[in-house]
């Protein structure tokens, strides 16, 4: 689940602040998605155990509260934020449902960090990442707090997908890496 829960952290970022501010033509498109959907494929790269484990699924996020992150291949899965609400879905069967307050405090701070990244609130992203424009529509995250879930975050912005390539760089040494495809967007008005 933990895996899950910080892609979703960064599906929504385009960047954070940088000396020279591309960022923010960006990050003004995405703050103005209202939904998305799209299709995924993701790889765990486990270095220790020279191990790839893939799978594909869907995203649907709909802004400000709603988050589901469906994994169709394997063993299926499903994850939402829903407002205060977190479920894990097994298949069809519900195997956890709680409120926001009644999270572990492990997972506390990880979903209180991915609302400010849902709710593609650009303070936020200020506060805690440093971003570095590395290549053509490539931004590399660096969080500016040393206790965090990542190393870094890269992200490659798409043509036509509005982030195409996501990687994950876990403090543990692990990459997950997401391919997104076929993002349905709707926009504010």
């Amino acid at each position: 689940m933990k895996w899950i829960l910080f892609l979703s952290i960064i599906l929504f970022s385009s960047a954070a602040r940088s000396q020279d501010n591309t960022w923010l033509t960006h990050w003004d498109k995405y703050s103005k998605m209202k939904s998305i959907r799209a299709k995924f494929k993701q790889e765990k790269f486990l270095p220790s155990m020279d191990l790839t484990l893939s799978s594909k699924g869907t995203l649907y996020f709909n802004k400000p509260d709603l988050l589901e992150w469906t994994v169709t291949s394997g063993k299926p899965i499903k994850f939402t934020i829903d407002k205060d609400k977190v479920t894990l879905f097994e298949g069809k069967t519900k195997k956890s449902e709680m409120s926001l307050s009644k999270v572990g405090k492990a997972m506390v701070g990880p979903i209180l960090h991915l609302r400010g990244w849902i709710k593609m609130d650009v303070d936020f992203v200020q506060k805690n990442y440093d971003v570095k424009n590395i290549g053509k529509r490539l931004f590399r995250f660096t969080p500016k707090d040393e206790n965090t879930f990542f190393k870094k975050i890269e992200i490659k912005l798409g043509l036509s997908d509005p982030i195409s390539k996501l990687i994950l760089f876990e403090t543990s040494g692990d990459r997950l890496s997401f391919e997104f495809e076929e993002s349905k967007i709707t926009y504010e008005r």
